[in-house]
């Protein structure tokens, strides 16, 4: 499975490792954001850091129309 597509540009802008406010020394040295393209999604995933793999994801909101 090719998790990673070199020819995608870097994200940037509001969202993205480089543009956040108030990220703490460093943050930026450890962590860059990226593109995944896994078929026909195409995820905005920031990696980096060391230790065991944590994935997040964000989702809809409990209470919002058609979640349980």
């Amino acid at each position: 499975m090719n998790l990673t597509t070199p020819h995608l540009p870097t994200p940037e802008g509001p969202g993205s490792v480089s543009q956040v406010p108030n990220l703490p020394a460093g943050f930026t040295d450890t962590f860059t954001s990226r593109y995944v393209d896994i078929g026909e999604l195409r995820l905005h995933a920031v990696t980096g850091g060391e230790g065991p793999a944590l994935l997040l994801l964000a989702g809809p909101r409990p209470g919002t129309p058609g979640v349980s």
